[in-house]
């Protein structure tokens, strides 16, 4: 069992595209925040961040140089509620990057963000997809 947990470490640690765990944080039965649980190595890089700086923190106060994904927030909670999987793209402005970014619930109230960065010419967001997910 400890070598399959190992495995799942290093195949984790090393992929390409930058994952965080996430559980949705609650304030008066109301959710507010996700608080990160785990980082790859990949998101570390993507966001310039340490990881000791990032994990067991709510993403208000560490990744505060994307504030574009404050936008979906809704759209984490829904995934985190119903564990329908979502996708959609972003841009950074601070950082002039485009992300694909995929949803998924691996336990209910939790959330798996996995992260590609895409080149400009293959961005596709549009006007409707940002404002699907802003909050009203």
């Amino acid at each position: 069992m400890k070598e399959k947990q190992e495995d799942y470490t290093r195949l984790f640690n090393n992929m390409i595209s930058g994952v965080s765990l996430n559980s949705i944080v609650y304030k008066n039965n109301l959710p507010v925040d996700y608080r990160i649980l785990n980082v790859n190595n990949a998101f570390e890089e993507m966001v310039q961040i340490p990881k000791k700086n990032i994990i067991g923190k709510v993403s208000s106060e560490v990744l505060t140089d994307f504030k574009e994904l404050n936008n979906y927030f809704p759209l984490f909670c829904r995934v985190a509620s119903t564990g329908e999987p979502e996708e959609f793209e972003f841009m950074s402005g601070k950082h002039n990057r485009y992300f694909h970014v995929v949803s998924t619930c691996p336990i209910k109230e939790d959330l798996q963000t996995t992260f590609k960065m895409l080149p400009k010419k293959t961005y596709r967001r549009t006007a409707e997809s940002f404002y699907k997910y802003r909050i009203a």
